[in-house]
């Protein structure tokens, strides 16, 4: 997929923050579950046993903004195979693994993934996103880096 350029990052992510319907919201929730089933389950069930319900909530939002921004950025996204999600995901191991190693250096070193990746923009949005979260009590430290990697997997699926 090419590079989806920080306009319209910025156009999906200000069209969202101004969005007050939660109805509209859960539709798209919906949406996703339909159009990525796959996608949908993984943001769902990852990390279930070491988020809390305030850090599983940010999956699930960042997973749908995700979605949306790739959605806008490429007519026809493709279905993303369990298999793909699988591959993404082993593909990653070496970057859980480095976290699993050092959590506390990892959120500091976490730009230095955007550098040379086809999405740069998105994964800088949700790297910000991730922080800031911290930042406001509802994401703990710990977790940011694991987040960051998880989000990054969606990113790669619907990249492919």
């Amino acid at each position: 997929m090419n590079t989806i350029p920080a306009t319209v990052v910025d156009e999906i992510t200000e069209e969202l923050f101004f969005l007050e319907n939660e109805l509209v919201f859960e539709q798209m929730v919906n949406d996703l579950g339909e159009e990525q089933p796959f996608v949908f389950t993984y943001l769902m069930t990852i990390g279930e046993n070491d988020f809390n319900e305030e850090e599983r909530e940010l999956m699930l939002v960042l997973g749908v903004i995700i979605w949306k921004i790739m959605s806008k950025g490429k007519d026809g996204l493709p279905t993303v195979s369990e298999q793909e999600l699988d591959k993404v995901e082993q593909s990653n191991m070496p970057l859980l693994e480095k976290l699993a190693g050092d959590e506390s250096g990892f959120v500091s070193s976490a730009r230095n993934l955007a550098v040379g990746y086809n999405q740069p923009e998105i994964l800088n949005y949700i790297i910000d996103s991730v922080i800031a979260e911290e930042e406001e009590g509802e994401v703990r430290e710990i977790n940011q880096g694991i987040m960051i990697i998880f989000l990054k997997i969606v990113i790669d699926c619907l990249d492919g």
